[in-house]
């Protein structure tokens, strides 16, 4: 073991595998006045020569510095030896940056940035002691290191342009879907035993998934039809069914046309009945968020509120089928476009007594509806427009109280059809 002073500067790539070349120097940094220590190949625990930076505060010059950085070194070769002897750090295992790449890999099928990347490149930024976790060996993460990263997830730290660091609570729930994903990770590894396994998240609510319950509706429902003293609010209340029936984003909800809406009932080549159709449109200026124009297919409620909107349309301009072609089927009351609802729907729930529910958890609520009554998930992702069935399962939030429903429907099919079958028999 050498002992190395460096005026330098510190070391840029700690952990990394250097030759004897030396190391890396951070050029401009502000770590003047480091120790640098080399640990050899037979005393790290993964059998490489790390160049590493010891931490001292204080000036390195001084008899106590240099006593500190002793200190702190020889603490550091303890706990490589203990690892190294434990054999948890076999020298042929994987680096935990090639266990998640190789993930990555079979998951994404474009080199595109996901949230799974995202979280990826956090993970293995993160800092065990002097070493990245990238480069650590997929069997020498401990749940401890997990865990300290979920926790690093709970408060983010960023430094200001002043040099000030600023602190802010994270969210729980975004720590737990890190671990979701580290979880499978180190799973599809076959790394025993998994050190994401026992971590824990602090309990939370989680607001990606929130709906409107059916009591919130009906303390809704006497401000929505009251035309008489809440006209603004009897307009919203229409939209409100919209937006549950349809699926649709709010700004697709305020810039659907009536040419957009096709009210022809028909029977379908598969024996099914049609009783209407909305198109989606994405093109020029007003874009759709997943960039392509989609159909969806009218709930028969819905389309029972359009035929009423469209009578009162054509009362209007006087019967006039060509003169409510280009007209917005959602008009404020000056008869012009909605710009915005936003006030209107916090008034609605401000009268209702209703918390922390926004328009588009309305495109939730109608999502998990038309679920729990069978609709399949590839036809729900065609009706929001979702670009794979992924975003769709995460969006619908199947977890296994999700599960129990769907599953009763298909076993009570199955009995039903043995009996039918016993009793043909018979």
């Amino acid at each position: 073991m050498a002992m190395v002073y460096w005026k330098k500067g510190r070391v840029a790539r700690s952990s990394a595998q250097i030759g004897d070349d030396g190391p890396a120097f951070a050029s401009g940094s502000k770590h003047r006045n480091k120790w640098v220590a080399v640990v050899e190949p037979e005393e790290s625990a993964d059998g490489r020569r790390h160049w590493i930076t010891v931490p001292v505060s204080g000036d390195t010059n001084t008899k106590k510095g240099k006593r500190a950085a002793q200190a702190w070194l020889q603490a550091h070769l303890t706990e490589q030896l203990k690892m190294k002897a434990a054999g948890v750090l076999p020298t042929e295992d994987r680096t935990v940056k090639q266990l998640v790449d190789e993930y990555l890999k079979a998951r994404s099928k474009q080199n595109k940035p996901c949230r799974e990347s995202d979280i990826a490149r956090v993970f293995l930024r993160f800092k065990v002691g002097n070493s990245q976790i990238a480069t650590m060996s997929t069997k020498a993460v401990r749940k401890q290191d997990v865990q300290a990263y979920l926790n690093s997830r709970l408060e983010r730290s960023r430094t200001l342009p002043d040099g000030t660091i600023k602190t802010r609570k994270g969210s729980p729930g975004n720590a737990e879907r890190h671990r979701a994903m580290l979880l499978t990770v180190f799973d599809e590894g076959k790394v025993i035993p998994n050190p994401v396994a026992e971590t824990l998240v602090e309990a939370h609510e989680d607001k990606r998934h929130r709906e409107m319950t059916k009591e919130e509706q009906d303390r809704m429902a006497p401000f929505l039809n009251d035309e008489m003293h809440c006209p603004g609010l009897a307009r919203l209340g229409r939209i409100i069914s919209f937006a549950l029936f349809s699926l649709m984003r709010k700004e697709e909800i305020l810039r659907v046309r009536w040419r957009d809406i096709d009210l022809t009932e028909r029977t379908e080549p598969d024996g099914a009945t049609s009783y209407g159709k909305i198109t989606v449109l994405s093109e020029g200026e007003e874009q759709t968020k997943g960039r392509r124009t989609r159909i969806v297919e009218l709930w028969p409620e819905l389309k029972d509120l359009l035929l009423v909107m469209r009578a009162e349309a054509m009362t209007e301009v006087g019967g006039l089928p060509a003169a409510i072609e280009d007209r917005h089927i959602f008009l404020s009351a000056d008869g012009t476009q909605y710009k915005s609802i936003k006030v209107t729907w916090q008034n609605l729930l401000k009268k209702a007594g209703i918390r922390n529910l926004w328009f588009h958890d309305l495109r939730r609520t109608g999502t998990m509806r038309y679920y729990r009554l069978g609709v399949e998930p590839l036809v729900l992702k065609e009706m929001l427009g979702h670009s794979s069935i992924e975003v769709t399962m995460r969006y619908l939030g199947l977890v296994g109280k999700e599960q129990a429903r769907p599953l009763n429907r298909a076993w009570a099919r199955k009995q039903e059809l043995q009996a039918a079958a016993i009793s043909k028999a018979n």
